[in-house]
C-alpha cells in the first residue's frame, strides 16, 4: 500500500507539480462549500420566514413589533459593560481573595488601554 501511495504521489507530481497539487487541495473544500451553500441559504429562508411569522403574529395580537435602531441597541451594549470605576472593586476583591488563599501578589503589571473607534476602555492586571 504504502508503494501504491507513493507511485501516485510521484505521477501527480510529474503531471500537476506543486502549483497543479496546491490547486487541487484548494478545489475539493472548495467543491464541498459550494455544495452546501443551498443548504445554508435554505435554513436562512427558513429562519427568516419564521421570524416573519412571529412577527406578524405579534402584530395580529395588538403588539407592536419593535424595530430598535442600531444606535441604540449599540448604547444598550455598551451599557451593559461594568464603568471604569468598577476596576478598583475588582482589584480590592482579587486581592482579598490571594489573602485568603495565602498567595502573595509581591507585583503585578497594570494597564488601561483605550479601544480605538470604540467607547471601551480595556484595564488589564496581569500577576505573576
Amino acid at each position: 500500500m504504502n508503494r501504491w501511495l507513493q507511485r501516485c504521489w510521484q505521477h501527480a507530481m510529474r503531471r500537476l507539480g506543486y502549483p497543479g497539487l496546491i490547486a487541487l487541495a484548494l478545489l475539493v473544500p472548495t467543491l464541498a462549500i459550494v455544495a452546501w451553500m443551498p443548504r445554508v441559504v435554505r435554513q436562512a429562508d427558513e429562519l427568516r420566514a419564521a421570524l416573519s411569522a412571529q412577527a406578524d403574529a405579534l402584530t395580529r395580537r395588538g403588539q407592536p413589533v419593535r424595530r430598535v435602531p442600531i444606535g441604540e441597541r449599540l448604547v444598550a451594549f455598551v451599557a451593559g459593560f461594568p464603568p471604569l470605576t468598577q476596576s478598583a472593586a475588582d482589584l480590592d476583591q482579587v486581592f482579598a481573595t490571594a489573602q485568603r488563599l495565602k498567595v502573595n501578589l509581591l507585583k503585578g503589571e497594570y494597564q488601561l488601554q483605550a479601544e480605538p473607534n470604540t467607547p471601551l476602555v480595556t484595564y488589564t492586571a496581569t500577576f505573576p
